[in-house]
């Protein structure tokens, strides 16, 4: 059994997520990562966790061009811009309604998020697999 801490799942999360969309944007000869955080809107998203989320791509230019707006404002301008873009995002939030019983945290520790790191043993070579064997589907 895994024992990382259940309150660091979603900075832990953000990592891998930030560390997948490097090795794509290094096949695709990208030059920044873009994400559409805001901040506080959830735990992960505090300025002491997204510090730490930035640190497992150091060196990595993180574009947030949303971060400042809050959530029923971005999908105000979502449902102008693109309608079938804001039903999929909308519909993406439901699961995570099923991760409520964790109580997250909002300021993360590096040392305890890279000690949860080694215990969960997902590397860049595991991420880069994972990479090659997706699939990319088109809307």
């Amino acid at each position: 059994m895994i024992a990382a801490k259940p309150k660091n799942a979603y900075v832990l999360l953000k990592r891998y997520m930030l560390r997948t969309a490097r090795i794509i944007m290094e096949r695709e000869k990208a030059r920044a990562i873009v994400t559409g955080e805001i901040i506080s809107e959830h735990a992960s998203q505090t300025i002491d966790n997204l510090t730490v989320i930035d640190d497992a791509v150091s060196g990595i230019t993180i574009l947030r061009p949303v971060v400042g707006y809050d959530k029923m404002e971005i999908f105000k301008k979502l449902l102008r811009i693109d309608k079938r873009l804001y039903e999929i995002t909308n519909k993406s939030i439901e699961p995570c309604r099923d991760l409520t019983t964790i109580k997250p945290t909002t300021k993360a520790k590096i040392d305890s998020i890279r000690e949860d790191e080694e215990l969960l043993g997902i590397d860049d070579d595991v991420l880069r697999r994972l990479v090659d064997d997706a699939m990319v589907i088109e809307f």
